[in-house]
């Protein structure tokens, strides 16, 4: 587990921009160094002469989220409530003004926060707290990962050499607190959606139910890796994870990503098609023009991470204390395994069960289990099936 400790000091290693420096054309430009960890995108803040603090930018954040251990510690005042509305329905917030905050050696201005207990959200348990598109969208800015650098225009970027324009827009908030939304036109297996840029989605795509409806990929013929959406309010509905051919942003192409489909089945309403997640967007550096609510992009010649997911294929349930399989994908471990809906597992746990099939290619599992009131038993050999 990274320690905030050492997340301070991946940061601090690296030499700030210097303040106010001149840009190749003559343009001022601030900044600060950000760091890819645990999936996260991690920036220093600093509230006025206090800090610096770890925050993650999550650009898919409603608003900008602080903890509220650091609200109490800084002493911040409250202006209002807020209410974030997310997959497992809504969460209840105060809103607090954060004052003189800096991002490396650039202070932006005041910033609302909306307040969070650190166990409330998805966001690590390291961070202090998120930044919002606020990060990207007070300027015209930049998120290079190639140089591991945010970087701000105050007086616009001007020409942007090896970036290309992408189908991209960027909208302003409604709401004083709301924070815009950059959204990239994306294909994925012959089919164009619009998908939300989300630093602090860990995943590479995400598409929503009529999304996932329209790609032809959620049908039980083709192997997947089920769960379930979690996020802001609890629990969501059924996912799945799939692979698809390739995702072609602009002219950028990266082959077989992994794409979380939602239950096409469940409520969507919601303005996108789905989200591209860090494991695409790092592999892209990423430049806002503000003026025009457009994108630029180029390639960060970053390689793809290691990818991690249930390499089981099976999707198991508490019923009436028991441990039932529900589903089990095509041509995964469990199918190979011989396991079927239905069946019950014996002779482990529900959480010990799970914890094992969390485990990594090469692991055999042992399985006990229970069909028509035969007992059987099987072995469940994991591996990358997608």
């Amino acid at each position: 587990m990274l320690s905030r400790r050492a997340l301070l000091g991946s940061l601090a290693a690296l030499p700030l921009l210097g303040s106010g420096r001149l840009g190749a054309q003559n343009r001022r430009v601030g900044g600060a160094r950000i760091v890819v960890l645990d999936n996260r995108v991690w920036m220093q803040v600093k509230f006025g002469p206090r800090g610096p603090y770890a925050f993650v930018i999550d650009t898919g954040a409603f608003t900008n989220l602080i903890r509220r251990d650091l609200v109490r510690e800084l002493g911040l005042r409250q202006i209002g409530d807020q209410t974030l509305r997310g997959v497992g329905g809504s969460h209840q917030m105060g809103l607090y003004e954060g004052r003189a905050i800096a991002l490396g050696t650039t202070t932006i201005g005041d910033l609302d926060f909306a307040a969070y207990e650190h166990e409330d959200l998805g966001i690590h348990r390291e961070a202090m707290g998120a930044l919002s598109t606020a990060v990207l969208t007070v300027a015209d800015s930049e998120l290079d990962f190639s140089q591991n650098e945010w970087r701000i225009y105050p007086d616009g970027r001007g020409a942007r050499p090896g970036y290309e324009r992408l189908e991209s827009e960027i909208s302003r908030a409604v709401t004083r607190v709301g924070a815009a939304t950059m959204h990239v036109e994306a294909a994925i297996g012959g089919q164009t959606y619009r998908l939300q840029v989300d630093t602090g989605a860990p995943g590479q795509v995400l598409l929503w139910p009529r999304a996932a409806r329209r790609s032809g990929l959620w049908n039980d013929a083709t192997p997947y890796s089920p769960g379930q959406r979690r996020g802001i309010g609890g629990v969501g509905a059924a996912s799945r994870l799939v692979r698809a051919p390739e995702i072609r942003i602009g002219s950028l192409r990266f082959e077989r990503p992994l794409v979380s489909l939602t239950d096409p089945d469940s409520r969507d309403a919601l303005p996108s098609d789905g989200l591209l997640g860090i494991g695409v967007i790092e592999r892209m550096n990423w430049s806002t023009e503000i003026g025009a609510g457009k994108i630029w992009a180029k390639a960060s010649g970053l390689p793809a991470r290691p990818e991690r997911y249930g390499m089981a294929g099976t999707w198991l349930e508490e019923r009436q204390g028991k441990v039932v399989v529900a589903l089990v994908s095509p041509r995964s471990p469990a199918a190979d395994a011989g396991l079927r809906p239905g069946d019950e597992i014996e002779g482990i746990g529900f959480q010990a069960l799970i914890a094992r099939l969390g485990g990594r290619v090469g692991d055999r599992i042992p399985v006990s289990y229970r069909r028509g009131g035969q007992a059987h038993r099987t072995e469940i050999a994991l591996r990358d099936f997608l």
